[in-house]
């Protein structure tokens, strides 16, 4: 017999004992960390799956609140590729196909305390530039979508690198830091005066209101530059903090910079070249 022929004659009896099985899976809501299952999601990909006991997506939708997440193995893809390797996702009990497997009495969650303090030594044995990539491997490790964990893995992050990270350290990547924003000479003059003057908790907030005319070539009007307000990336919190800690105006006008560039369009004729905007 033609082997691809065996091989789906295999998947169709595979098929049709999971739906045999089904018949008797239990409520879901009795699904409880141990619990193993066999998810087939309407993609085609099918897996084995410990149960967690978490449900939810990181961000609270509505939509995703019942979702289970598992610690997934065996996964086998739409293509018949199978996969061994093991990692954390989720399945919809209300609206995937799955059956019961049994239980696993011996299976474990990660130690929630240990995340931050073993982030915290691995930092401590690598320069800068390497942690955001060694973060993002190690949250792997983790179910860090779901809505119970997601606080652990993203605090971790923040309070590790603020802990292993110095002023010096930070700015000593500017050079080969990407998407840094240009400051004109009065920006510079005005940071230089009057923003490293300011009380260190006020300074953030006056970063932000400042605003420049730059010279963009191709549009009609003016483009009004301005730092980011809101940083997005994994650095937010250095920002902040060293924003604090500076003293110099060349450590402030290097944080201001390597921030990022904010600005817009306007066809209203700009106040000054340089100017502050009152407070939003």
């Amino acid at each position: 017999m033609n082997v691809a022929v065996q091989l789906d004659l295999f998947d169709y009896a595979e098929s049709l004992e999971r739906e045999e099985l089904a018949k008797d899976n239990p409520d879901p809501e009795s699904l409880r960390l141990g619990d193993r299952v066999h998810v087939h999601w309407n993609n085609g990909v099918e897996f084995d799956g410990v149960c967690t006991g978490l449900r939810g997506f990181w961000d609270n939708r509505k939509e995703f609140r019942l979702w289970h997440w598992v610690r997934r193995s065996n996964v086998k893809h739409s293509d018949g590729y199978r996969d061994s390797r093991e990692d954390w996702t989720h399945f919809d009990p209300y609206r995937d196909q799955w059956t019961y497997l049994g239980r696993d009495e011996a299976f474990q969650m990660p130690d929630k305390a240990s995340v931050k303090p073993r982030l915290v030594e691995a930092f401590k044995t690598m320069k800068f530039p390497e942690r955001l990539a060694y973060y993002q491997s190690f949250t792997s490790e983790y179910p860090q979508h779901a809505l119970e964990w997601h606080p652990i893995v993203s605090s971790a992050w923040r309070e590790a690198i603020e802990e292993t990270t110095t002023l010096a350290d930070f700015l000593a990547e500017e050079n080969g830091w990407s998407c840094k924003l240009a400051l004109s000479q009065e920006a510079r003059k005005f940071i230089e005066s009057t923003v490293l003057e300011t009380e260190p908790d006020a300074r953030e907030a006056l970063i932000c209101r400042m605003r420049w005319i730059e010279q963009r070539s191709g549009h009609d009007g003016w483009f009004i530059a301005q730092p980011i307000r809101r940083d997005a990336t994994y650095y937010r919190e250095l920002y902040t903090q060293f924003i604090r800690e500076a003293r110099t105006p060349k450590e402030l006008c290097s944080l201001v910079s390597m921030r990022g560039p904010g600005g817009y369009f306007t066809k209203e004729q700009p106040p000054a070249k340089f100017w502050v905007v009152d407070e939003e």
